[in-house]
C-alpha cells in the first residue's frame, strides 16, 4: 500500500515480492521503481512543485496490475 498525503508515500507488500512503480501523471517528480521484499515495507520521497502539489500513479506489478493515484495539494 502506497501511502501520500505528503511529498512521501510507503510501499507495503504482503506474501510475494514484486516490483512497484511510482510515476508523476502531473505536476513534479520522475519515474522510479522500488522493490519491497516479502512482508516488508519500503518509503519513498516524492517532490511537491512549486505551489505544494503531487500528482502520483503508483503501479504494482504483480500480475494484477494494481494501480493507485495520489494527487494532493
Amino acid at each position: 500500500m502506497v501511502r501520500p498525503p505528503r511529498p512521501s508515500s510507503r510501499v507495503r507488500r504482503g506474501a510475494g515480492g514484486a516490483p512497484d512503480t511510482a510515476a508523476p501523471n502531473d505536476f513534479a517528480g520522475t519515474a522510479r521503481t522500488v522493490w519491497v521484499r516479502p512482508g516488508k515495507q519500503a518509503d519513498l520521497a516524492w517532490p511537491l512543485d512549486r505551489e505544494g502539489r503531487y500528482d502520483v500513479i503508483v503501479t504494482a506489478h504483480t500480475g494484477r496490475r494494481f494501480t493507485q493515484r495520489y494527487a494532493g495539494h
